[in-house]
């Protein structure tokens, strides 16, 4: 199957949920109020761009290489978001360097042949 299948696939099947959740918490209350239409906005672009992309391109690269590489790259997304803090000047704990070695080693060992 394409990626775009199964991202479409995976989607609609979370629509049904998401949708019964925003029925029962009162979101159709609010909606009208301009600050909630301006969050569900960003919301939607985060979305259809920051999880709609990823996952199209998540299983393209699990159809040109294998689940495996695959895998690995997504426990590499916690090491480049921990960079990201540290060209932020965020204040990182020791035991967040450890755990960014203990990732790396493991995606080491899982990609080694």
């Amino acid at each position: 199957m394409s990626p775009l299948s199964i991202t479409t696939g995976n989607f609609t099947v979370l629509f049904f949920p998401a949708f019964l959740i925003l029925f029962f918490t009162g979101f159709f209350e609010v909606i009208h109020l301009v600050n909630v239409q301006r969050s569900v906005l960003f919301i939607l672009i985060l979305g259809v761009i920051g999880t709609g992309i990823a996952n199209v391109l998540f299983f393209k690269l699990i159809q040109m290489s294998s689940p495996v590489f695959a895998t690995s790259v997504t426990y590499l997304i916690p090491i480049i978001a921990f960079f990201w803090g540290l060209l932020d000047n965020e204040m990182l704990t020791p035991v967040q360097f450890l755990g960014a070695f203990i990732i790396l080693i493991g995606v080491y060992l899982s990609a080694k042949k």
